[in-house]
């Protein structure tokens, strides 16, 4: 053998080999890059599809379960972008796999415990009424009402208004400005709201037409929250009660009243009447007021109880600065949306009270802004 072919063998074809090696190489970097390309792509999609399925309702059974078909498939992608990439995790991928099939268990587990929830939907059709929620919204709703001063997390010493303003707003305008920012900004159709706040709103906006027909208007919802008996306002004028509850539902859901929440209205009305010794002189009137329909049962039911019934009824503009006058001093005080005591606050008991538009409007008619309440025992 001559030295051409001794240098062929030493080293042409070690060269090409490893030219050779450096293309599979190359093309194997490529497909990993294009895998982990699509990998993302699919795990941007699942994650999105599943926040949009979160937000879009709660114990909604056909969300649920298209949420776990796409679980199921996010995982198997995962598994096999670690058996494939360029150094596979083996032993990795087979515990993730184990990690899954008891995942999928405790999946069907959960498929058994909805089921269990359809039946309990079935059975009780009003519990739809919070599938339009989500469960993050539910629980914040819950909270709120559980507030004892009705302070929504603020700490004791903070402003409610300071919540609506940036700090340069809250340095840089006057007093009244500030409030009058606020004010729009918390009234701005597009503010996400809680639970709580949706039903509190109608419930303020039926007080406030009740009011304006020289009504007496008890906020009983807004102050007692879950201990509140199924009662949003009581309503006093002359010879007559009304024990009014309101149902702020979802058009666009099309799920009516049921025959349960008259019973309850009904229920409590005769509670009331009962239990704070109401004179036989006085008519105590159970009312149902809601922004959607009764269902046909359910209107059957409140006809054969008296109870009075108030349907479609549509949330309107209104003024909403609550201007009260002092019983004990005569002080004249404007009372916020956001304030602490604005549901206690009853107007047009005393002679002067106004709803008024603007801070501007309030406070040229002598009222000035009401200081945060410390307590009882403050």
């Amino acid at each position: 053998m001559d030295v051409f072919h001794v240098l062929f063998f030493l080293i042409v074809i070690p060269l090409a080999f490893a030219a050779g090696i450096n293309i599979g190489r190359k093309k194997s970097a490529l497909r990993l890059v294009e895998f982990q390309r699509r990998l993302e792509e699919k795990e941007k999609f699942y994650g999105d599809v599943l926040d949009n399925i979160k937000k879009d309702g709660a114990l909604l059974p056909s969300l649920t379960r298209w949420a776990k078909i796409l679980q199921e498939e996010e995982d198997k992608v995962f598994v096999q972008s670690m058996v494939t990439k360029a150094r596979p995790a083996l032993s990795s991928a087979s515990k993730v796999q184990q990690s899954k099939r008891e995942a999928r268990e405790y999946k069907a587990l959960a498929e058994t415990l909805k089921n269990q929830i359809d039946l309990y939907e079935s059975l009780a059709p009003w519990l739809a009424e919070f599938t339009e929620l989500t469960v993050e919204e539910v629980v914040e709703g819950i909270r709120s009402q559980l507030s004892d001063d009705g302070s929504e997390g603020l700490d004791s010493d903070e402003d409610p208004a300071k919540r609506f303003l940036s700090a340069n707003e809250w340095q840089s305008l006057s007093r009244d400005q500030q409030l009058q920012i606020a004010l729009g900004r918390y009234l701005n159709p597009g503010r996400k709201k809680t639970l709580w706040e949706v039903g509190r709103d109608f419930e303020r906006y039926i007080g406030y037409e009740y009011e304006n027909l020289g009504y007496k208007v008890s906020y009983f919802g807004a102050t007692k929250k879950l201990n509140d008996l199924g009662i949003d306002l009581i309503c006093e004028k002359d010879s007559e009660v009304h024990i009014i509850q309101c149902k702020r539902l979802s058009v666009l859901k099309k799920i009516p009243v049921r025959e349960n929440v008259v019973a309850q209205i009904y229920g409590a009305s005769q509670f009331y009447k009962i239990s704070n010794k109401i004179s036989r002189k006085k008519t105590v009137i159970p009312r149902l007021i809601t922004t959607y329909i009764l269902s046909e049962q359910a209107e059957e039911f409140a006809n054969h109880l008296g109870v009075v019934i108030d349907q479609n009824k549509a949330l309107a503009k209104y003024p909403v600065i609550k201007c009260n006058i002092s019983k004990k001093n005569k002080e004249r005080i404007f009372h916020l949306p956001f304030d602490q005591q604005y549901d206690n606050v009853t107007i047009g008991d005393v002679e002067g009270e106004f709803y008024a538009s603007s801070i501007e409007e309030a406070v040229a008619a002598g009222f000035r802004h009401a200081y945060r309440w410390r307590g009882k025992n403050a």
